[in-house]
């Protein structure tokens, strides 16, 4: 545990201003057996999203990697630890929310650029999401109260291939030119 305890140190002391630390697949608590994480996130990045474990999700993820959420999709739900620590059996909530729950926790629908690659692979730009599919999942997740993330993975040079970048900018167009100007 002190190992993992090293690395978040290292990471939110020597990085001003991260936006989210992520733990795919959740952390267990102390009590459980898990690291003693969110002493060190307090301390170097207060204002930082924590995603997740049954002590602390700023969201939730709603059950697939599509870009997609539930209809309807609350973004409260019962608590944070019920949610966490019986995962397989709140699917429904993890999807839809709790429209009478008591915590805060929107959803916050992924999926990767490229079609199953969450890492970068050489040579699968053929395998970029297509323009029509990241607005679906636009209309699927942020017109339904969610936040969307389209995973944006560096190549082996640390920095977004130039088709990715591409494929942002004209999703980022396409939601400007169809939501930007007021009616």
């Amino acid at each position: 545990m002190r190992e993992c305890e090293q690395i978040v140190e290292e990471i939110c002391s020597r990085y001003a201003g991260l936006c989210e630390l992520w733990f795919d697949g959740g952390v267990i608590t102390p009590e459980e057996g898990g690291p003693v994480l969110l002493p060190i996130v307090d301390r170097y990045q207060p204002d930082m999203v924590y995603y997740h474990g049954p002590d602390r999700a700023h969201h939730r993820w709603p059950g697939t990697e599509t870009g997609t959420t539930g209809d309807p999709c609350w973004s409260t739900v019962g608590s944070i630890e019920s949610l966490y620590k019986n995962h397989s059996g709140k699917f429904v909530e993890l999807r839809q929310g709790d429209p009478d729950g008591a915590a805060w926790c929107p959803a916050m629908a992924d999926a990767p650029i490229r079609e199953h690659d969450w890492l970068w692979v050489p040579h699968t730009e053929q395998k970029l999401q297509p323009l029509d599919r990241l607005v679906s999942m636009y209309y699927n997740s942020v017109g339904r109260n969610a936040n969307l993330m389209t995973g944006a993975v560096p190549n082996t040079d640390g920095l977004i291939d130039d088709c990715d970048l591409l494929r942002y900018k004209e999703f980022g167009n396409e939601i400007k030119r169809r939501f930007g100007l007021p009616y």
